[in-house]
């Protein structure tokens, strides 16, 4: 919470004066509120046994005597009194400085009356002050609460004090017994006012904490001065410990004493200067480790430089043999495969002139098989043609019956025209002309039987034309595919020539690749001896190299672990020159 020393001292030097001071106002305050309650007791007993003396010297019987002594009592207080009063043997007021009790009211239980909620006294005095009522009521609760302070006093010297409450005013209630009136035995109460003794308390509480506050102010500045008089030393050596943890011995602490900080910067400049002439002399050392390791690395990077040479050339020159043994030996093995692809060439060759011999044969039949079909074409070509002409003849009949049965249906027209003003005329010449309205009729009934059957004719006849329409069309296509094929079966005749030519230079230039074949089977016996001889020759020297390099490779690997540790060394001379870096010593 508090980082600086100073912060921490003054912190607890100011906890423990708050704690101080305010234990000492709390203690003073109660102190003084205890004397002067016990002052304000033996003042309320002087008082209170005064006003009872008073009460029996002056031979006082009547109530307003009474009331009249407790006014003037009240009067010369000064306000200090807040009431004088007395009560019967049951605890209810007789009478007080304002208030009389009325002999038709004197069973009234004022205890009940308060502890109800119902105003006794208010009532008993309607028109007087607030503060009359209010002190009947302070009164009464004084002499009837539990374990009655009458009952206490009644009859007896004892005098008993109390503290109450009477509205918003603290009073000190003090009662002893009396005999008041015809003898009859009560309580005489007397409540003192508690407002002064308050504000002298509240006055002193207040003197009290001003003091404290200035104390506390002193306090802390005679608490920081002397603070920071011890700390500043202290502040000092932590600032140079920082200083040293850094790694700066450059400055020392300038601070003498006899005392234990003054022990303790002696220590500390000794410790500076111990550490400061170390870190010296590891700086010197690792210079020099730095400086020898940088050196031996060069020369291992020089000799590693020339030992990879030697071994690359080694390698270089054993794979270099090796691809030559590896490449004689495989063109050894080439040429072996390659005989025998020549062996299945050959064989190959002469199964092919077979197969082209019979191809030919193949040809000439498809040859023949095609000059059979250009035959069949032109015939088929023919029998279109002769369709052809039927199907156009068939045409021009049909157009034949179109026109007469027209002619026949204008007839049938005609007819029914006739009939109809032969039935007109029948008609105008009456009984005479009756027969030739039947004929009429019957000519009629034969013209329209002729004109049904002209219109079934007349489709018969559309649907032929149509017939005979699409015959047409297929006629004139499948003429275009003939004329199509035709032209197919010529092209093919000529394709299946230049084919049989083609065949025919096929053998001849095979016959030729048969005999050089030949003629490369016989020479590669020698090729072969030469290439065994090359990879003899090749894997000896392979043999030779691969040692020279396995020897290369050792010392390679010897170099490399040299070269690895001088490294380490170099990181390290380099880390600790870093690390030395840091330190600041005195010149």
């Amino acid at each position: 919470m508090f980082r600086k020393l100073t912060t921490k001292f003054l912190f607890i030097i100011t906890s423990l004066l708050l704690l101080c001071i305010i234990s000492f106002a709390i203690l003073s305050y109660l102190e003084i509120r205890n004397a002067v309650t016990a002052q304000m007791q033996s003042d309320g007993t002087t008082l209170i046994n005064t006003v009872k003396r008073e009460l029996y010297q002056g031979g006082i019987k009547e109530i307003p005597e009474y009331q009249n002594l407790f006014n003037s009592i009240k009067r010369e207080s000064n306000g200090n009194i807040t009431y004088v009063s007395i009560s019967d043997d049951v605890g209810r007021i007789v009478v007080s400085d304002n208030f009389v009790i009325d002999g038709e009211t004197s069973g009234t239980d004022a205890v009940s009356s308060v502890t109800t909620g119902t105003d006794a006294v208010s009532s008993a005095t309607a028109g007087t002050d607030a503060v009359s009522s209010v002190t009947t009521d302070a009164v009464s609760s004084a002499t009837t609460s539990e374990d009655s302070i009458t009952s206490s006093v009644l009859g007896t010297d004892n005098i008993i004090g109390q503290m109450l409450m009477v509205g918003n005013e603290e009073v000190y209630n003090i009662s002893t017994g009396c005999i008041y009136g015809n003898d009859l035995p009560g309580s005489l109460n007397i409540g003192i006012s508690l407002t002064g003794m308050n504000q002298q308390l509240r006055k002193s509480f207040i003197e009290i904490s001003t003091i404290s506050i200035i104390i506390i102010v002193l306090a802390l500045a005679i608490g920081t001065f002397v603070t920071n008089r011890l700390t500043r030393p202290i502040i000092k050596m932590s600032e140079r410990m920082d200083d040293f943890a850094k790694g700066d011995f450059s400055l020392g602490i300038d601070m003498y004493g006899k005392d234990e900080i003054g022990k303790m910067s002696v220590a500390l400049n000794h410790m500076r200067d111990t550490l400061s002439g170390t870190v010296g002399g590891i700086i010197n050392n690792s210079k020099e480790v730095s400086d020898s390791s940088h050196n031996l690395s060069s020369i291992i990077d020089e000799t590693s430089t020339i030992a990879q040479g030697i071994t690359q050339a080694s390698e270089d020159l054993a794979m270099g043999s090796s691809d030559l043994a590896s490449s004689a030996q495989e063109g050894l093995e080439s040429l072996n495969k390659l005989a025998d692809e020549i062996n299945n060439i050959n064989q190959r060759a002469e199964v092919m002139i077979s197969s082209i011999e019979k191809t030919s044969k193949a040809n000439e039949i498809g040859t023949n098989s095609l000059r059979e079909l250009q035959s069949a074409i032109a015939d088929n070509v023919n029998v279109t043609e002769n369709i052809r002409e039927q199907v156009e003849l068939l045409t021009e009949n049909s157009q034949s019956i179109t026109e007469i049965t027209s002619v026949i249906k204008n007839i049938a027209k005609q007819t029914q025209l006739l009939a109809l003003n032969a039935s007109i005329e029948s008609a105008r010449a009456g009984e005479s002309g009756k027969g030739f309205t039947v004929v009429a009729t019957e000519i009629r009934k034969l013209s329209e039987q002729t004109s049904s059957s002209i219109a079934g004719i007349e489709e018969i006849v559309h649907e032929l034309e149509s017939s005979i329409s699409s015959t047409r069309d297929y006629m004139h296509q499948g003429s275009q595919a003939i004329n199509r094929t035709s032209e197919t079966s010529e092209d093919t005749s000529k394709a299946l020539g230049i084919i049989e030519e083609l065949i025919t230079n096929i053998i001849s230039e095979i016959q030729d690749i048969i005999k050089d074949i030949s003629k490369v089977n016989k020479d590669k016996n020698k090729v072969v001896g030469d290439f065994e001889s090359i990879s003899a020759i090749a894997q000896q020297a392979s043999s030779s190299t691969e040692e020279i390099s396995s020897v290369m490779e050792q010392q390679m690997a010897n170099i490399e672990a040299v070269s690895l540790a001088a490294k380490k060394l170099q990181n390290i001379a380099n880390e600790l020159d870093i690390s030395m870096s840091k330190f600041k010593i005195k010149a």
